[in-house]
């Protein structure tokens, strides 16, 4: 029988039940560990073992998700294979965290990924834990081999498309710090002013070996999960390759379509919103299209 990857719960009993805040287990590394028939034709991936013969693989990108809720459908508070454990949040009320996930173009070893979200059904999806403004959908990346200031460098040229999707979140002081992603935390400029944002909180926040965006809302369905995983794949990858916004848009037309129902006007606009943000970014020019989701400059 040919090997495969497999995911399922681990049997720990604490993943099962909502602890304090930051008292999760630590996250299991599901990103390792595929074989032959899991990665066939895959470019972003790396052999890590060879046992009895086999080959034994991890993929180069990785993923990590929150999910947090104001409430959790008390019959789905269990162990799912997708996440790590579940704990309390300070600003919304709970918080699902998962596991560390291989971040994959399609392929057989991603469809088993979008399996556990479907499993997790009951978390994810607002129909059964609700969640409102007051909670978002922190996404980490990492790479292998690079540090999150080095990961956040290269996907700093295609943000502007994470900015013009969550938009609104921009005026939140618990994700809008560092607004043009700058490495000086002294001060960064704007149109010539210099703004001080909150370096706690920046919109993509890098840590030793990952980075954490900030930015985006929260969950509320597994399909809306899948999309904007694919969108992290094409970003991340795209951002490795050095592939320009402009490309970079084109090729995340067929995700926006399926983010927005097949609306072409709907999607247009947001690729139109995310050049300009993209040139906030780049160059600190706020466009009047974007100027009332920019917070204003502030006085030393």
């Amino acid at each position: 029988m040919t090997k495969e990857i497999v995911y399922e719960p681990s049997g720990n009993a604490e993943r099962g039940k909502i602890q304090r805040y930051h008292n999760k287990p630590e996250p299991r590394v599901l990103n390792s560990g595929a074989y032959k028939k899991d990665v066939d034709k895959l470019k972003s991936i790396r052999l890590v073992n060879n046992w009895g013969g086999v080959d034994v693989y991890a993929s180069t990108y990785s993923i990590g998700m929150e999910v947090e809720k104001t409430s959790l459908h008390r019959t789905a508070i269990k162990e799912y294979a997708l996440f790590c454990g579940f704990e309390t949040d300070a600003s919304c009320g709970y918080e699902a965290v998962t596991n560390i996930l291989p971040l994959l173009p399609p392929c057989y070893w991603r469809n088993k990924v979008f399996n556990m979200m479907n499993q997790a059904e009951k978390i994810i999806d607002d129909q059964f834990s609700p969640s409102d403004k007051t909670c978002g959908g922190h996404i980490s990346l990492s790479v292998d081999g690079l540090t999150g200031f080095e990961v956040r460098a290269k996907v700093k040229g295609s943000m502007g498309l994470m900015y013009a999707l969550f938009s609104n979140r921009l005026s939140n002081g618990y994700c809008n710090g560092n607004l043009r992603m700058s490495d000086d935390s002294s001060s960064e400029w704007v149109n010539g002013d210099t703004w001080r944002g909150s370096w706690r909180y920046q919109v993509v926040q890098p840590k030793d070996d990952y980075m954490e965006i900030r930015l985006p809302s929260r969950f509320t369905s597994v399909k809306q999960m899948m999309r904007r995983y694919e969108l992290c794949y094409l970003m991340l990858d795209c951002g490795m390759k050095g592939t320009n916004f402009k490309a970079f848009l084109k090729k995340a037309d067929g995700i926006l379509m399926m983010m927005y129902e097949n609306d072409r006007a709907k999607v247009d606009a947001i690729k139109e919103r995310a050049v300009h943000f993209q040139d906030f970014i780049n160059k600190g020019n706020v466009h009047e299209s974007i100027q009332g989701f920019i917070p204003p400059p502030r006085s030393n």
